[in-house]
């Protein structure tokens, strides 16, 4: 709503998620659910994140802003429609 920029708009999210992120993080290892079985999983989906981390990049560079925008905007949409869902099953 802002008329930001598709990469304005991808920087500001990477600003707020990486610290959260790891504030997230932070807080599961002093409640103590960092456990090994947490680890084991962590280590499983590396081989799937880490090329999916280089497809982003690629896609990044690929897509334009206004199609950008439109795939964000699909999948809050999708995100909202299974949140209700889940909400009134």
């Amino acid at each position: 709503m802002r008329k930001w920029s598709s990469k304005h708009f991808r920087a500001t999210l990477q600003a707020y998620f990486l610290p959260a992120s790891i504030l997230g993080v932070a807080g599961y290892a002093v409640k103590g659910l960092m456990t090994a079985e947490v680890f084991t999983y962590f280590l499983v989906s590396l081989p799937a994140a880490i090329p999916a981390l280089f497809l982003g990049r690629y896609l990044n560079h690929k897509l334009n802003s206004d199609s950008f925008f439109r795939y964000v905007y699909f999948g809050l949409a999708l995100i909202a429609g299974y949140l209700v869902y889940t909400a009134f099953a």
